[in-house]
């Protein structure tokens, strides 16, 4: 964990099928310095779940999940489809994105990348390159007021990225008040 609150004692990985009537699972206990765990005996063409916690003197802490797949058959997965966003979802320095996932490659896909372009003549630039892999939706913040944006988004597993996808209808951000006060060139009394 970033922020493990003590000393590591151990961890604990436990996995087990992921079918709906399973109800066993194998539980292993490492040692605080293991970074790597090789499972052995598993199934081919199979889908597991596996987590991990940790363990301090206090006890045991949230556990994460991922979800691995047996197969040889893996690939990059897909790019998901054409952001869309919803007049209601723009603000001055936010819209609400939606999208829908492309086939995943047979390899669960870990996170989601959002770039952005300022039009008329930005680039591409990155917004945020860990969108949980459970999300078709994203907050994409930090825009300017009364400003034209595309977005794209490409997905990422165990294999590697996607490309983008096609990129967004463009959304202008709505106005907001001005920043700053005017500046008083001279006066005149």
């Amino acid at each position: 964990p970033a922020e493990p609150n003590g000393i590591i004692l151990a961890y604990q990985i436990t996995y087990r099928l992921n079918t709906s009537n399973t109800n066993t699972a194998t539980v292993d206990v490492l040692n605080p310095s293991a970074r790597q765990y090789t499972a052995t005996g598993l199934k081919p063409e199979c889908s597991y779940v596996f987590r991990i916690t940790a363990q301090t003197r206090k006890g045991w802490g949230e556990a994460a999940e991922a979800l691995v797949v047996t197969t040889e058959k893996r690939a990059h997965p897909q790019p998901p489809s054409k952001p869309s966003v919803q007049q209601q979802d723009v603000q001055s320095r936010s819209v609400l994105l939606s999208w829908e996932p492309g086939s995943d490659g047979l390899s669960p896909v870990r996170y989601y990348t959002i770039q952005t372009l300022e039009l008329p003549d930005g680039n591409w630039s990155l917004h945020s390159a860990s969108v949980s892999h459970e999300s078709t939706t994203y907050l994409v913040d930090r825009l300017k007021p009364f400003t034209s944006y595309k977005f794209h988004v490409k997905a990422t597993n165990d294999i590697g990225d996607s490309e983008y996808g096609e990129e967004s209808d463009s959304v202008t951000t709505l106005q907001a008040a001005p920043d700053e006060a005017p500046e008083i060139l001279s006066v005149t009394p």
